[in-house]
C-alpha cells in the first residue's frame, strides 16, 4: 500500500491566484514545463485547479476565476495510490489536489503515476510528435495531441494578432 504523499509533487508546487490572467498563467505554465495550476485564494485555500486544456477556450486576457475546475477532487494525504487511481478513471480527470487537514500539500498526476508505474495502461503519445507530455484526445479529433500540437493545429487567435501588432492597446 502506497499513500499519495509518497508519490505527489510538493517542492515544485505552483499557484496563481484567481485574479491573475490567462495570458499569465499560460506563461507560467509553460516557463515551469507543467499541465496544472493551482489556484488558491487567502491562505493557501484551494479554489480550483486550471488546466492546460483550459487554455482552448479561455480567453487571454480574462481572469482564472472564469475558467478554473472550481472545487475539484481532491484525495487526503493518507490516500492510497490505488484510491486515487480510481477517482482520476472515474471522474476522468488527469490531476488530483492533496491535502492535509483542508490545507493544500501537493499534487499527484495521472502522467506522473504511469511513469512511475502505478497506474495502468501506457501513456499516451502526441500523433503528431510523440510526446507523451498533456496528451488528451477531444470530440473534434479522433487522434490524441499534446498541447503544443493541438495549438499549431488551430486558426490563429485573431483578437491576440491583433493586440500583439498594435501593441497591446492601452
Amino acid at each position: 500500500m502506497t499513500s499519495v504523499s509518497t508519490l505527489m509533487t510538493r517542492d515544485r508546487l505552483v499557484t496563481m491566484g484567481p485574479e491573475a490572467t490567462v495570458s499569465e498563467a499560460a506563461k507560467r505554465l509553460a516557463s515551469e514545463g507543467i499541465s496544472h495550476l493551482l489556484v488558491t485564494g487567502e491562505g493557501e485555500r484551494l479554489l480550483g485547479v486550471f488546466c492546460a486544456c483550459d487554455l482552448e477556450r479561455a480567453a487571454t486576457g480574462s481572469c482564472l476565476r472564469q475558467h478554473i475546475t472550481a472545487r475539484p477532487i481532491t484525495v487526503d494525504v493518507t490516500t492510497d495510490a490505488d484510491v486515487a487511481i480510481g477517482l482520476m478513471e472515474d471522474q476522468h480527470v488527469s490531476c488530483l489536489p492533496v491535502l492535509d487537514a483542508g490545507r493544500l500539500r501537493g499534487v499527484i498526476t495521472l502522467h506522473e503515476l504511469r511513469r512511475r508505474g502505478f497506474a495502468p495502461g501506457e501513456e499516451e503519445r502526441c500523433s503528431a510528435c510523440g510526446t507523451t507530455e498533456h496528451v488528451r484526445c477531444s470530440p473534434h479529433r479522433a487522434l490524441g495531441l499534446c498541447i503544443e500540437c493541438s495549438r499549431k493545429s488551430e486558426p490563429p487567435n485573431v483578437e491576440l494578432e491583433i493586440e500583439t501588432e498594435l501593441g497591446g492597446g492601452d
